[in-house]
């Protein structure tokens, strides 16, 4: 008799692979995207994350036990994995970011497994416009009742306007920062839930009659990447065990800001040792 499997208590659908840090007297290779940083941010609050995702033949996959997170959804197809590429400038602030999809464009609705269609909350995180579109309404056609977050970049609300509003149009809350909230079709946030991410500053939260301020703890950045990534799957993960929404916005601000002490996110990963 085959065996059961449980289902998540949250989903996470977005980019896995490397980011490349390259900054005066540092340069160095680690895991990355968006769902990789999503998953580090829910793994603090939940055991039952599920990951959603393709990568290439040179991605090492156990890498990703730090994490506890179910890996059925991650396919891997001959080629290279995701691969961001950060240069910052002497001032250790601006930044140039390359993006190389590698594999990504094979992903198919297709490889979602089972039991991840038993969840009911549900985080599609930043990566190409037409495959958030694609899974997010699959995943409202098939799922009675399910909840769904998403977050996208500036870049893709200008480049692919289109696509991203269509996806954002599908899901409940919406994650974004004030340069994307500038591009946003302004309807769109009528019957939405969303996260206003501020940075330093924290986040405000507005939904359901309600709105308020999660302020961000006081600390020394040092690097930034996946924070935002980081505070949506910690969001969703406590809102998918019950927790409410002010709760989970303060916790999730103050992880994501902690997150950014440090060149990688090794030091906010939960040990599972």
């Amino acid at each position: 008799m085959d065996e059961v499997k449980k289902a998540p208590e949250l989903v996470i659908f977005g980019d896995l692979g490397y980011d490349e840090l390259h900054a005066p007297d540092i340069n160095m290779k680690m895991q990355g995207g968006s769902a990789y940083y999503a998953a580090a941010g829910a793994s603090r609050f939940s055991d039952r994350v599920g990951l959603l995702s393709i990568v290439g033949s040179d991605y090492d996959m156990g890498k990703l036990a730090l994490l506890g997170a179910d890996t059925e959804g991650v396919q891997t197809s001959p080629g290279s994995s995701f691969l961001c590429v950060c240069k910052y400038a002497k001032d250790g602030y601006k930044r140039d970011i390359q993006i190389f999809p590698g594999v990504r464009e094979r992903f198919s609705i297709r490889m979602i497994p089972e039991h991840y269609l038993k969840c009911k909350y549900y985080y599609i995180a930043t990566t190409d416009p037409k495959k958030q579109g694609d899974v997010a309404s699959y995943i409202r056609s098939t799922v009675k009742g399910a909840v769904i977050g998403i977050d996208t970049v500036k870049e893709y609300l200008v480049s692919r306007h289109a696509e991203i509003s269509a996806a954002m149009a599908v899901a409940d809350v919406l994650f974004f920062d004030m340069n994307e909230f500038r591009l946003i079709d302004k309807p769109l946030l009528e019957s939405k839930a969303f996260v206003y991410k501020l940075g330093r500053y924290g986040a405000v939260y507005s939904g359901k009659g309600t709105a308020f301020h999660a302020q961000a703890p006081r600390v020394k950045q040092v690097e930034k990447s996946g924070s935002g990534d980081i505070l949506g799957g910690a969001f969703m993960a406590q809102t998918a065990a019950g927790a409410g929404p002010e709760s989970a916005l303060k916790n999730a601000v103050e992880l994501a800001t902690m997150s950014v002490t440090a060149f990688g996110i090794e030091h906010i990963i939960k040990n599972r040792a």
